[in-house]
């Protein structure tokens, strides 16, 4: 073997070494870009999970914060509908508002069983049958515990509140031949 063939038999040597040095730092290489891309998928599932986390978390506050707004509002009772209503109420004059309509409701009946409009509470309260489906025997002002008082206003015939002021305002009232409650303010 000559000097050239050594040579070239070394420079072999020399280049599969540099070869196989290569493929292990393309290997490792590798392996760091594979383990950086699964630390950085593993950060954004973690991420997304916290994020989704958050979003659950943060409806399930607001479904229960609606729940509890709608419960206060179920032991309120139902909102009556009166003319003039005004914006500072509070929940008796919504009650008292609401026996005016069962007041109401109880003069349609008187009128359609008798063809005339009553002309006192005792009218209405002497009909059993109306007093029993309708009317409480003692319907009373929840704001004062006195019973609605049947007057004349400007003509009218009306059923009233016995103490609006007890309420804020000036009057609360149906009249006996048509209409829907009416509050009106001081």
């Amino acid at each position: 073997m000559n000097e050239d063939e050594r040579h070239a038999g070394r420079e072999d040597t020399v280049r599969d070494i540099l070869k196989d040095f290569d493929a292990r730092r393309k290997k490792q290489e590798e392996d760091i870009h594979l383990a950086a891309l699964k630390k950085r998928k593993k950060e954004f599932l973690v991420r997304t999970a916290a994020a989704v986390g958050v979003f659950v978390v943060a409806a399930l506050m607001t479904y229960m914060a609606y729940l509890t707004v709608r419960q206060s509002r179920l032991f309120q009772g139902p909102r009556y509908w009166a003319l003039g209503r005004p914006a500072h109420e509070d929940p008796k004059m919504n009650l008292c508002i609401g026996n005016l309509w069962k007041i109401r409701r109880a003069v349609d009946i008187y009128y359609t069983s008798h063809g005339n409009f009553p002309d006192s509470m005792d009218a209405i309260y002497k009909d059993g049958q109306i007093v029993v489906k309708y009317l409480s025997p003692f319907l009373v002002c929840p704001g004062s515990g006195k019973e609605y008082v049947f007057k004349e206003l400007d003509g009218k015939n009306i059923f009233c509140c016995p103490s609006p002021e007890t309420h804020g305002v000036r009057d609360i009232f149906v009249e006996v031949r048509s209409g829907a409650p009416v509050v009106k303010e001081k």
